[in-house]
Parts: C-alpha cells; sequence; structure tokens
C-alpha cells in the first residue's frame, strides 16, 4: 500500500514548488555513540579520503540504537501491505468506525479514487505498458538491470485494482479525516496540522508557514505516540523551514541540518515498526532512479547514498535523541527558538503517506 501512496507523497512536496531533498549514506566507519552531545561528531580530526573511498553497502557496523518497539497497527500493517479494495469495503460498509479506521478509509479514497483537483499518478494509466517502456530504457548492459527493473514492478502494483471510475467529493476525505482527528488518531492530528499551516500561494522567504506554540506541541504529543506514520508526518514538518522558528540541536545549540533531521525522523519511525526494510519506497525509487540497489535497509541506504559521512553522523546522533525524546517525553536536547530563518534555501518536506 506504500507503493499506491507515492504519488500522493511527491504531490504534497511539489505544492511547495521548493526544493525536497532526501537521501542517505551508509553506516560507515565509525559511527558515534549518544557520548558526543557537545560536538554531535567525535570522528577523527583528519580522516583519509580513502576511508571514505572504500566503503561499500552491506557491510554493517552497529550503531547503538534503541530496541525496536513497534506501534504499528494491525490495521495500518494491513493497509500498507494488502489491496485496498477488501480493506476498503469492509470498513466503508460499517455503521460505526474507529479514529483509525476513519483515517484508514480516507487515505484509500485519496491514493485510489478519482478527486477532482487530486494529483493522479500517470503510471497507473497503463501499467502494463509503462513496464515495458521502463525495462526498455534500461541499459542490457546496466549490472542492476533486474533489480531496476523488479523494483519498478514493485512500486506499480496493482494495489488500486477495483477502484476503477469510482470518484469521491474531496468533502467526504475532509469530513472522515476530522473525525480520526478528533477520536485521537495520531496520523490524522499530524495531518491536520499540515494543512492547517499550508500558507496560500508559492513558498518562499516573504511567504512561510509558520507554527504555534500549540501546534507544536501537539506535533511533539504525536511523536511520543509511538505510530511510526505519524512520526512519519511530525518529522516531515519539524524537518521543514518555518518563518517564526528555528530547531537547534545539543548543548551548543547548533543549528539542524535539515536533510540529516528528515532522516533521522524516518530511521526513528523505523524503530516504532515502520517499512524499512527492502521494499521501502526510498529503496525502491533508489534502485528505479539512480540504480542504488546495494542496501538492505532504509538505515543502509540513507548512510551510504545520499549523506556525507558527517551528516551521517549527524543523522545517527539525531536518531538517538528523537526516540529518547519519544519514548521519555524529553526535549531539552533540541531547542525551539522563535526566529525567522536565515536567507537560503526554503525547505519542505511533503508529508509521506500513507
Amino acid at each position: 500500500m506504500n507503493r499506491i501512496l507515492l504519488a500522493v507523497a511527491l504531490a504534497a512536496a511539489i505544492f511547495a514548488s521548493v526544493w525536497v531533498f532526501r537521501g542517505g549514506k551508509e553506516e560507515a566507519q565509525a559511527l558515534p555513540s549518544k557520548s558526543s552531545l557537545s560536538g554531535m561528531a567525535q570522528a577523527p580530526r583528519n580522516p583519509s579520503p580513502d576511508v571514505v573511498l572504500a566503503i561499500k553497502p552491506g557491510t554493517r557496523v552497529a550503531t547503538k540504537a534503541a530496541p525496536e518497539v513497534s506501534k504499528l497497527s494491525p490495521l495500518m500493517k494491513e493497509f500498507t501491505t494488502g489491496p485496498a479494495k477488501p480493506l476498503h469495503d469492509r470498513i466503508s460498509q460499517k455503521a460505526s468506525r474507529t479514529p483509525e479506521e476513519n483515517y484508514v478509509l480516507a487515505r484509500i479514497l485519496v491514493a485510489c479514487t478519482e478527486i477532482p483537483g487530486q494529483y493522479r499518478d500517470p503510471r497507473k494509466t497503463n501499467i502494463d505498458e509503462e513496464r515495458k517502456s521502463f525495462a526498455a530504457s534500461v541499459s542490457e548492459k546496466d549490472p542492476n538491470r533486474a533489480q531496476r527493473i523488479a523494483a519498478f514492478e514493485k512500486i506499480t502494483e496493482r494495489t488500486c485494482a477495483g477502484f476503477e471510475g469510482m470518484k469521491t467529493d474531496p468533502q467526504r476525505v475532509k469530513d472522515l479525516m476530522a473525525e480520526a482527528a478528533a477520536g485521537g488518531d495520531p496520523k490524522a492530528r499530524a495531518r491536520a496540522i499540515a494543512e492547517q499551516v499550508r500558507p496560500g500561494g508559492a513558498i518562499n522567504g516573504n511567504n512561510m508557514p509558520t507554527l504555534t506554540d500549540q501546534q507544536l506541541d501537539t506535533l511533539r504529543d504525536v511523536a511520543r505516540s509511538g505510530d511510526p506514520y505519524a512520526v512519519m508526518i511530525v518529522g516531515s514538518l519539524l524537518s521543514s523551514t518555518w518563518g517564526d522558528l528555528l530547531i537547534r540541536a545539543g548543548p551548543d545549540e547548533r543549528p539542524i541540518d535539515q536533510r540529516a533531521f528528515y532522516d533521522a525522523w524516518a530511521l526513528a519511525a523505523c524503530n516504532s515498526g515502520y517499512d524499512c526494510g527492502p521494499t521501502n519506497n526510498t529503496l525502491l525509487n533508489g534502485c528505479v532512479q539512480n540504480g542504488n540497489c546495494g542496501a538492505q535497509s532504509l538505515e543502509e541506504y540513507l548512510y551510504f547514498y545520499g549523506n556525507s559521512p558527517q551528516q551521517s553522523q549527524l543523522i545517527n546522533e539525531y536518531r538517538s535523541q528523537l526516540i529518547r525524546a519519544m519514548q521519555g517525553g524529553d526535549w531539552s536536547y533540541f531547542a525551539f527558538v522563535r526566529a525567522h530563518p536565515p536567507g537560503g534555501s526554503v525547505f519542505i518536506f511533503g508529508a509521506p503517506g500513507p
């Protein structure tokens, strides 16, 4: 089901018409433990470039992450791994639904039905033809050809079969999501804030989203739920650029690296049951688009393929502190400061699916 909501996540990022950065690097040489709070990275002062050049995916170095405690509900597991139609039919016909059932029903309608003004993935119009076209675009000499084709087929699985021609009123989705949020579903609560803070028009230095103290408190409370998909939504929001909020990290209050912070939230979600194995969308898309097919987990992909060694160290440090905050409510490592961001690039991370 992750695949059917990939287009939704991309569309959410596109609305801001700004750069969205994802990426990662392998947990390479010697990732720091939580001991280095003051500098956030105690790597060798003059590491040889040869160390970096010798890194390969698939060689794990243990990191000191907290023990995994899955908070993924059976309903969300079904939603994210199986076909959508049977689940839709079952919960849509119920006279009374739980908040999470309302959330799941709303997300199925967004992913699988036609909604006026809703972006639709063009690959869904003729999947067989798209798969043939992609296979033809991959060189026969590409050593990752078979893996890339298999990844593309996984991304384009027909998880929305049975919804052909079905239309949904946008208000229906809003009502379901509002009911879910009112009932306390953490994913719906986080998405409600994502909708509230979205400014009209293009986002730029003169038109940026803002976050109230109450909304910030709600996001931190939602993160404490441990719901992995709620954690991902909160991470996408707090890693973005705000017009009235800066986040600093550590005793020396260094500005966060937003890209590393986003990836750290993703790994914190892994700790709560988020799909971070070979079928993770980041891994699949990295393989499809760039031939980066060597990683077997999101952690490995992020540390090896898209981040520098220094950023990978930051990710590991951020992750340990985020898990600490999520599990114990101690956010003291992060300072939330009311200030306008310095000039430069604006980062907006779209709320991911499901």
